[in-house]
Order: structure tokens, then sequence, then C-alpha cells
């Protein structure tokens, strides 16, 4: 069963990573719009209203049954998009400060915290590094397809936040941080972030979960 997991995290941290480096320019070619309709979006046995302002791609802005919703909202109110704000919507001021959010059917028996011991830690490299922010640093070996990333755990945590986070030498435009976990009744919660969000940890999980629990209508 790990070989079976380790592989479609392989397959998986491919595609993330693909994403992950293409997200600057979905992010400007998004759709926006400024409308506060709220969109009754049900996936597999969970309901959530929506506001359309936080949905990123329009394809996406409907009631009814969904494979999975993107979401986008500006970090520290997790406010989706407005006017106001749209300069961060748009790669300009603050788009650092922009929160990804994708919502969809578990497929996995664990979320990231649960991964750690049978998945992630069979590739730990090298020693772990304790950081200023109560967080562990743990380097992904080249083997395990995440590349040129590094694993940061809640430290002395028996169910520890955990995120995996792309190095800022690595070839991408900007280095970004990503981490699921399960919500509602059958739901994984990914959400991607900025690096220099990072210091940020407890807060951005908190508001995320919060976020999600003011839009869960079951």
């Amino acid at each position: 069963m790990l070989f079976i997991i380790s592989g479609i995290a392989f397959a998986s941290a491919m595609i993330v990573f693909l994403i992950v480096v293409s997200i600057g320019d979905e992010i400007s070619q998004a759709g926006h719009t400024d409308s506060a309709a709220i969109h009754e979006v049900i996936i597999d046995n969970d309901v959530m209203g929506i506001t359309a302002n936080m949905i990123r791609f329009p394809a996406q802005r409907f009631s009814g049954n969904h494979e999975r919703v993107d979401i986008y909202a500006l970090w520290p109110l997790m406010s989706g998009y407005s006017e106001e704000n749209k300069s961060a919507f748009n790669m300009g001021k603050d788009s650092d400060k922009v929160v990804f959010i994708t919502l969809e059917r578990r497929s996995m028996s664990k979320d990231m915290a649960g991964r750690v011991i049978p998945i992630y830690s069979q590739f730990f490299e090298g020693t772990a590094q304790e950081t200023s922010m109560g967080l562990t640093s743990h380097t992904l070996s080249k083997k395990s397809g995440y590349i040129d990333e590094d694993l940061y755990l809640e430290t002395d945590s028996p169910y520890p936040f955990a995120t995996r986070c792309i190095r800022e030498t690595s070839k991408v435009s900007k280095p970004f941080c990503m981490r699921d976990i399960f919500v509602g009744r059958n739901l994984t919660l990914t959400y991607r972030f900025h690096k220099s969000l990072l210091p940020e940890w407890a807060n951005l999980e908190r508001m995320v979960r919060k976020r999600f629990n003011l839009m869960l209508k079951n």
C-alpha cells in the first residue's frame, strides 16, 4: 500500500509542480468578477455557498454539482476580488498575499499531516533544520519526485501542521507552499500560498478553516 500511495504522490508532485510554475499566468488571465452573488456549490455530499468573486474561473461560477471548485482570496481577510483590491489579483501590489484554494472530493485516505510518517519521512534527506517560526524544515530528496521542495512541520506535535514549499533557488517565478487538509464530510481542501506568508502559518490555517466553515451549508 505504501508503494501505491508513494506512486500516486510522485505523479501528483509532478502535476503540482507544473501548476505552481504556471500559477502566475493563471491569475493574470482569470476572468475576475466583483459580483457578490452566491452560488450553491455541491461536491459529493457537501454543499457550500460561495460568492462569485471568490471563484477563480468563470466556468465554475454556477450553482449545482461540481467535480471541484477553485477559489482565491486575499490574506489576511480572506476576501474575494473587488475593485479595491484588483491590483493584488492582477499580479500588482500585494499579489503575494493571494491564497489559492481548491475543494474536491477526497481521493486519498490521509491528508498531508497523516502522510508525513508513511510517505514523506521516507524521503527526508540530511539533517532537519529548526526555524524561528515553530516549524522544522526537512529537505525532500530528488527521488521523491518533489522537485526542489522542503517539508515544513510543526515542531513537537503528534499531528503536525505540514506544508511543502518550493525553494527560492528553484527555477520558479515565485516560491509557493502547498498544504491539504480534510474538511466537511468528504472533501479535500488544498491551499497554496506564497512562501513569504509561511511565518503566518498558524493564523493562515485558522483563517482558511474559518473561511471554509463560513461557506459550508451542510
